[in-house]
């Protein structure tokens, strides 16, 4: 059958991937430029230059694109004008992928035409995020030595005032967070700086959620100082968000002793009337609420077992003097019970 195929015409195999039959002709032409001799590979290029962004942007036909392209990569230059359009698409946007693997001065021909327009859609579309995945993982040659600069500097301008709320989209949250992987102080200085700033606003977001997640984890000492602070200033509000206490489990985990010791404080510390000599009874700790909610099992749970042995007791004492209030919840039971196991497993 293979044998077959190659006596073909090439134009007609073409016509066929453009076509109805694209699937059989796009993996009959593939293979052709795996095996075939050089001249029917070049034929096969050459029949295909015509049609190449339109076949860049179809199903079958943009991995035959992707298998020419590394067997003549100049094939990439025809396609210039068209790359933005091609990383918005789903199918196209693995071409472009591709066309990143080539050398320096073709990926060059790539990121210049992605700087140039439509850097706001493209850095959150959700096909064209792996293009930028790439590019921001590039490491440039001599021949290219300001490249990355460049790109740095072109997207800061771009996306100033607005990272926090990249951050807070789906794709937006992948591109920060491969920034903060990949680029140098200096590079990721705005991005983090203007996430910081909005840090409880993210914490509290479905995707931002994930780049404040990053930081405590993964952030040096002054991010990650700065993003507690931020986190205390809302601790019971976050703790009580479905998406903000991922946030501060994740710092809970992190096991910083300033942190953990302004939070245990905040969530045990009974507050009393409002007002000089006011007789109004003092308010139940934070504490009580947090575990009566969904969410304050997971909380205890990481509380009991990363805090220190006297914050620990604290933390159960507390609950123990409310224990009539959480048990008429099955949240509250559940925590009140996770106590009466700690108290018993340390033996007080």
């Amino acid at each position: 059958m293979a044998n077959l195929e190659s006596q073909v015409p090439v134009d007609v195999l073409i016509s066929r991937a453009l076509g109805t039959r694209s699937q059989d002709a796009s993996i009959s032409l593939q293979q052709q430029l795996k095996t075939a001799p050089s001249a029917r590979k070049a034929a096969i290029i050459a029949a295909l230059e015509p049609h190449v962004f339109k076949l860049s942007d179809d199903k079958h036909g943009n991995f035959l694109v992707q298998r020419a392209i590394g067997v003549d990569n100049t094939l990439a230059e025809k396609l210039r004008g068209h790359f933005v359009q091609l990383s918005l698409s789903q199918f196209g946007c693995h071409v472009v992928q591709r066309i990143l693997d080539e050398p320096d001065n073709i990926k060059n021909m790539v990121v210049e035409e992605l700087l140039a327009v439509r850097i706001e859609e493209t850095l959150v579309s959700r096909n064209s995020i792996h293009v930028w995945q790439k590019i921001l993982s590039i490491c440039w040659g001599p021949d290219f030595p300001d490249a990355r600069r460049h790109l740095f500097s072109v997207v800061n301008t771009t996306m100033k005032g607005k990272w926090a709320e990249t951050a807070c989209q789906e794709t937006g949250s992948i591109v920060c967070q491969n920034i903060f992987e990949s680029a140098s102080s200096d590079e990721k200085r705005d991005c983090m700086g203007e996430i910081l700033k909005k840090l409880k606003d993210c914490a509290a977001n479905q995707w931002g959620v994930w780049v404040v997640q990053h930081i405590v984890e993964h952030g040096d000492d002054e991010h990650r100082r700065v993003a507690f602070e931020h986190l205390l200033e809302d601790a019971v509000g976050l703790t009580l968000s479905p998406f903000g206490q991922k946030a501060i489990t994740s710092a809970l985990k992190s096991r910083d002793k300033a942190f953990v010791g302004a939070y245990v404080d905040i969530l045990c510390e009974q507050e009393t009337g409002h007002g000089a000599g006011s007789d109004q009874p003092g308010r139940r700790s934070v504490l009580v609420d947090i575990a009566g909610a969904a969410q304050g099992v997971q909380i205890v749970t990481t509380l009991l077992t990363s805090v220190q042995a006297d914050q620990r007791d604290r933390i159960i004492k507390t609950v123990r003097k409310n224990s009539v209030f959480l048990k008429g919840s099955k949240a509250g039971l559940r925590v009140h019970q996770l106590c009466e196991r700690a108290r018993a497993f340390t033996g007080y």
